[in-house]
């Protein structure tokens, strides 16, 4: 141990206590201390003949820099303070807040993403510029609509306004617009009306075709003929015999009636009939090409469709009739609105008269499958024939798994009868 203490005290002899470095000159700043990002090194004593001591001796104070320490302060300060172009803060200001800090700071988020200074946004906004705001900020924008208790508070305030911060200021620029939130709504609307428009034709125009494809189908008029004839056959003697059809989905319990002795349903007799003699209808299902993208029409949203463009349509229609009392400052808004009206009012007036067009293909398909259309709906159709599709294919894949074991069988059978023979010649007498 005093072997140990000798070292250290013999090296610590050589040590020389830190010696203050020439001191940097700095340009004198008069902003606030920012919190800067720290340099992470670790620190070593100036030991005699070390780098420092040599520095130090040197006289290397006598050129030492000058550093501008706003400008150090600036690029490596913690927290980078960003302005939008033409939306600056006063650093030399303190911000005000009045608004409740935690919708303050959502507002302000919305803001940054947007990346547009309020009066410019408020242009974006009266131009229904969609180019410049997506849907989705618009929602957002609708969310951050100042309430009547904040524009009071924001009246009420006496002092520099230029002092306040920035989702008060969004909310000043608010405030110059006469209905801001039904505006933005209106806009919401505009963005999204031609895909809703473009949703619709196309769900029409599935209906249609699904509808068309399913009644020009003479594959599908053969299967139900056969099932006819197999159900007649069954039903002799019986008040259900001698029928001139059936109702479509009386398809699905074909599959729940079985033979006697087997688990052969009458669903697998039909697909062996119709694959030993009439082959070429095994794929009648092929005619129907729209028939699974209508399966999942919910018939439903579609008429809350309708009515939502409707509805959408009319409070336009409301917001461009009380733009005469909003002054010029809103006329591109009106512009814009008149435009927008013009042409989305000859859309609407054509998806309904496409939507009673289809109304009455669909009815049409009900009474094709003798259904009482007040009843029977034509999802309930389509369903049906869905339903028994996946059956029918379910069931003709059993009839060949059965009819390939039943092969492979009777080859192992024969093959063993081959052997038993070939046995017998050759077995000695």
């Amino acid at each position: 141990m005093e072997e140990i203490v000798k070292a250290l005290e013999a090296a610590l002899a050589y040590q020389v206590p830190p010696l203050p470095l020439a001191p940097l000159h700095f340009r004198s700043s008069n902003e606030y201390q920012r919190p800067l990002k720290p340099l992470h090194w670790e620190k070593t004593p100036a030991l005699v003949g070390s780098l420092w001591d040599v520095s130090h001796n040197e006289g290397i104070q006598s050129r030492a820099p000058e550093i501008d320490i706003s400008e150090l302060e600036s690029l490596f300060c913690k927290h980078k303070y960003r302005s939008q172009p033409g939306y600056e803060q006063h650093k030399s200001e303190t911000i005000i807040r009045l608004v409740h800090p935690e919708r303050a700071s959502n507002c302000e988020i919305v803001l940054h993403n947007i990346q547009l200074p309020p009066p410019d946004l408020m242009k974006t906004i009266l131009g229904l510029d969609s180019h410049a705001l997506s849907v989705d900020q618009v929602y957002n924008l609708i969310e951050f609509c100042p309430t009547n208790e904040e524009m009071e508070m924001l009246k009420s305030y006496k002092g520099d306004k230029k002092n306040l911060g920035r989702c008060e200021q969004f909310f000043l620029e608010c405030a110059k617009i006469p209905r801001i939130e039904p505006k933005l709504r209106v806009f919401a609307f505009t963005a999204t009306f031609s895909c809703r428009a473009n949703s619709f034709s196309d769900t029409l125009n599935t209906i249609k075709e699904s509808t068309k494809e399913i009644k020009e189908s003479t594959k599908l008029v053969k299967i139900m003929q056969i099932i006819l004839m197999m159900g007649n056959k069954l039903n002799v003697g019986t008040t259900e015999g001698s029928a001139s059809g059936f109702k479509l989905d009386s398809v699905e319990k074909l599959g729940d009636t079985c033979a006697t002795d087997t688990n052969i349903t009458l669903l697998h007799f039909l697909c062996k009939v119709v694959a030993e003699q009439t082959p070429e209808l095994l794929d009648f299902y092929k005619d129907l090409v729209h028939l699974h993208d209508a399966y999942w029409i919910h018939i439903k949203s579609l008429y809350e469709g309708k009515s939502a463009m409707i509805e959408g349509f009319e409070k336009v229609q409301e917001e461009f009739d009380i733009l005469a009392n909003d002054g010029g400052l809103h006329n591109p808004f009106k512009m814009a609105l008149g435009s927008f009206l013009d042409s989305a009012g000859a859309e609407l007036r054509r998806l309904n008269a496409f939507f009673d067009e289809v109304d009455r293909y669909a009815e049409s398909l009900v009474l094709y499958f003798g259904e009482d259309p007040s009843h029977y709906s034509w999802k309930q159709v389509i369903i049906s024939l869905v339903r028994f599709i996946e059956m029918f294919k379910k069931a003709h894949n059993q009839n060949k798994r059965w009819e390939d074991a039943k092969k492979k069988k009777l080859q192992g059978t024969v093959k063993k009868s081959q052997l038993h023979i070939t046995s017998m010649k050759i077995k000695p007498t």
